[in-house]
């Protein structure tokens, strides 16, 4: 007979108790050779999830009240399973246990069931759209993951996963990419698919709601609950390993070569290649610039990673989008590094499309180095009032001989005939050499404009 969803529910109300995963456990262990607790803990949670994604499916198919009723009642089973797994009277080893899983596998479990469940809420509605581009989604979701909008994380990476069961793909390169806990839904996701595949013995993507409903309804599907018990067991699914993937486009081969390959760089002749993919290759270099963590890192180690690449081609592409992250980057790049002087480049570049940002940072903020990369930059400026107030600001304020003297070739190079007031005044009060310095700078000045 059809399997209920009602029974999925039943099986895991079972195994989220005590006695459940006890006996479950133990029934892992027997067949390990080499007990192993972080992989034996690893099969029993994907044992549950293999369960919690079928449940919702099958709900799904029955009517949006059974997902409703459905997500409720596996939110509670969760909620619930701490008070039910530590027990005071049991063994010393069944409590270590179950804290160990509760604080690891237990808790990420926790972080992807309203993943699973706004995924389905999404398909069983439709709503859902196969035009949109699961990169730039993951982008947003992702942004919103750093903003904190966690609720908002959670709605965007619902409506992917509505398009993953309709047979979206997502790139492997955001498995090494992406944001902690948006790799965690990454996995998660990953794990439903192969839940499904396992489990519905029906063929895999899905058509939409009203056509799955129909099907379900027309075939005489037997499912044995053995099915999902076997899936957690060692040598079941747990994750699939992203290592291995071959690229299946040539944007995913630029990511793997490029971006995460061994040595991480770009290779002569290149860049024309990617030219022809920039649209596609623009919300995967803004996510590596925007990832906080990844950044920061990569800066403090001083390495070449891509951040490092995806600031150079920000720049080489003159990507608009680029510029407030490479403003970011700019404003907290606090020692001189390979980081500073390509985000230095990279705006030079598109010193057009950044030329506010870059003014209002000037006003923000203030030390030496910012002020020197700022100078740097806006030298390359179109001549406006704002841009020269902005590179006089920064001359003011730095009063010492030799902070001033780092600063006379961007106010030279930007041209206006107004910073011969400013050197000549520099002038009164130098040192020798700086009074050089100013004078070389000055005759410069005059001959640009007669």
């Amino acid at each position: 007979m059809k399997v209920d969803y009602r029974e999925l529910l039943q099986e895991l109300w079972h195994l989220v108790g005590y006695n459940g995963f006890v006996s479950t456990c133990l029934e892992l262990k027997e067949g390990m050779l080499f007990y192993e607790r972080d992989l034996l803990l690893a099969a029993y949670a994907s044992g549950l999830e293999t369960i919690i994604v079928s449940a919702l499916y099958w709900a799904c198919l029955d009517s949006l009240d059974a997902l409703e009723e459905t997500a409720s009642c596996t939110e509670r089973l969760l909620g619930d399973m701490p008070a039910r797994l530590l027990r005071r009277d049991s063994p010393i080893d069944v409590q270590a246990l179950a804290e160990s899983f509760l604080a690891t596998n237990g808790w990420v479990l926790l972080e992807r069931l309203p993943i699973y469940i706004g995924t389905f809420f999404r398909y069983g509605r439709g709503d859902y759209n196969l035009d949109d581009n699961p990169d730039h989604t993951l982008r947003q979701v992702q942004l919103a993951l750093h903003r904190g909008k966690d609720d908002l994380a959670r709605e965007l990476f619902g409506g992917l996963g509505a398009t993953v069961l309709r047979g979206e793909r997502i790139r492997p390169c955001w498995c090494k990419m992406a944001h902690p806990r948006l790799l965690i839904w990454l996995k998660g996701l990953d794990n439903m698919v192969n839940a499904l595949k396992a489990t519905t013995q029906l063929s895999f993507p899905f058509e939409d709601i009203d056509k799955e409903r129909q099907r379900k309804h027309n075939s005489a599907i037997v499912i044995d609950l053995e099915a999902f018990r076997n899936l957690r067991r060692p040598g079941g699914f747990m994750f699939t390993n992203h290592e291995g993937l071959s690229p299946q486009d040539e944007v995913d081969k630029i990511m793997e070569d490029y971006f995460f390959g061994e040595r991480c760089h770009l290779p002569w002749g290149a860049l024309k290649n990617i030219r022809r993919h920039k649209s596609r290759l623009a919300p995967l270099l803004l996510a590596i610039l925007e990832n906080d963590l990844l950044r920061e890192r990569e800066i403090q180690q001083q390495g070449r990673g891509p951040v490092l690449l995806a600031i150079h081609l920000a720049g080489r592409l003159r990507l608009k989008a680029a510029v407030n992250p490479l403003i970011t980057i700019l404003a907290e790049c606090t020692v001189p590094g390979v980081h500073l002087v390509q985000t230095i480049f990279a705006l030079e570049r598109m010193v057009d499309l950044a030329e506010e940002q870059l003014v209002d940072l000037a006003r923000k903020r203030s030390s030496l180095l910012l002020d020197l990369a700022l100078a740097d930059i806006l030298e390359h400026a179109s001549p406006c009032d704002r841009v020269y107030e902005t590179l006089v600001t920064i001359w003011n304020r730095n009063n010492r001989s030799q902070q001033k003297s780092l600063l006379i070739d961007a106010l030279v190079n930007y041209g206006d005939p107004r910073a011969l007031s400013l050197l000549e005044e520099a002038r009164k009060g130098g040192d020798l050499e700086f009074c050089r310095e100013l004078s070389r700078a000055i005759a410069k000045l005059q001959t640009t404009n007669p």
